[in-house]
């Protein structure tokens, strides 16, 4: 039976053994209760590959290489999709390690698509084998607002043709974020679905030694990529009709006739980082720029071990010092960033308003340099 075209990498300089290439293929080819097509993405055009493939395709599965010259990810896989013939693609991006499918992966994805038909894209857990030990990988569920172009979706992808091509497809304009971008347009008119493993259920592994999270990885990705995934994003907002022109819901400053108290208010939102705001406190005490105060509003309610962390700077606290700024506290029992935005602004004395996140630390001319 066959219900699905595999989609899979042979690049020029395969960065693994040629034999781990090979134990991917044989993965494809020894899927339960399947036998799909596959269309290698082909840059070295070898006929020795080529006849040990032949081999190993004991299933007599349908192998098609697609060869280039292709500048770019969304004209190798649009190239591939108009070679499709059915309309469930499995695509493994096998372009830097290699990825092996469980044998039980196509029929698992299959599955879900048939009991969803209003879904255009499957992800799944998967596993990391390096060293000898395995680590399951859990990724997060997607949602509508789920828009990181970092955030981990896994190396193989569940698509459904008639969706991809409902979106617009791969574009072949992208130079880096084609998969971020093909996520978001699906996500516009389909359900994007997650399969999640408990224990064991991954639906297939990465040889690799893994690469560990790192939540500020986005400042090391090129400019060039981050102005990319930038305007893909504001393309995708602008379709759902949620974008915000620049200058939109942007207030006045206090009448200048009214002489605010204070230059800049800070405000700190934190929720059980008792560790972590004495140092973002004590670096708003250290600004050059001196009529300034500090709000801190703590949205894990009264027990929160942050507020006696905070109070510590307050009056009555043993780091207080009242020849420095003021720090405040405010103190609220639901976890909402925009209600403690919101209410700081409104609380403070200063001309301007300076955000900073409790476990950051301001330079000491920042807010001089802010003004």
């Amino acid at each position: 039976m066959t219900n699905a075209t595999v989609i899979m990498h042979l690049p020029a300089d395969l960065p693994y053994p040629i034999e781990k290439f090979y134990n991917s293929v044989t993965s494809v080819f020894s899927q339960q209760d399947n036998n799909p097509d596959l269309l290698i993405l082909d840059e070295q055009n070898s006929q020795s590959i080529k006849n040990k493939i032949s081999q190993i395709n004991t299933e007599g599965s349908k192998v098609t290489f697609i060869y280039g010259p292709y500048k770019n990810l969304g004209e190798w896989l649009d190239a591939a999709v108009i070679q499709s013939s059915t309309d469930q693609i499995l695509y493994i991006d096998n372009s830097k390690a290699e990825v092996s499918l469980k044998q039980s992966a196509i029929v698992s994805f299959d599955m879900v698509t048939t009991r969803n038909p209003d879904c255009g894209m499957v992800y799944s857990d998967y596993e990391i084998h390096s060293d000898g030990e395995i680590k399951e990988i859990h990724l997060l569920k997607h949602h509508i607002g789920r828009v990181r172009d970092n955030q981990d979706y896994g190396l193989v992808f569940y698509f459904r043709k008639s969706v991809l091509q409902e979106c617009g497809g791969f574009d072949t304009k992208l130079s880096f974020n084609t998969l971020y971008d093909v996520r978001l347009k699906i996500s516009e008119i389909s359900r994007v679905l997650h399969i999640s493993n408990r224990y064991a259920g991954s639906l297939y592994r990465v040889m690799s030694a893994g690469k560990g999270h790192n939540v500020f990885d986005y400042l090391l990705a090129g400019r060039d990529s981050q102005i990319e995934a930038e305007n893909v994003l504001s393309a995708h907002l602008k379709r759902l009709g949620a974008f915000l022109e620049p200058g939109q819901h942007y207030r006045e400053i206090p009448d200048p006739e009214k002489d605010p108290e204070l230059t800049a208010t800070v405000i700190i939102p934190v929720n059980n980082r008792p560790k972590f705001i004495g140092t973002a406190i004590e670096s708003v005490l250290a600004q050059t720029v001196r009529e300034v105060e500090v709000i801190v509003v703590v949205n894990g309610g009264s027990e929160d071990p942050t507020i006696p962390a905070v109070q510590e700077y307050m009056a009555g606290g043993n780091k207080f010092d009242a020849a420095k700024p003021e720090v405040r506290l405010l103190i609220l029992d639901v976890n909402n960033i925009g209600m403690c935005l919101n209410l700081g602004a409104k609380a403070a004395r200063g001309k301007y308003y300076v955000q900073l996140d409790s476990d950051d630390r301001l330079k000491t001319d920042a807010v001089k340099k802010i003004i």
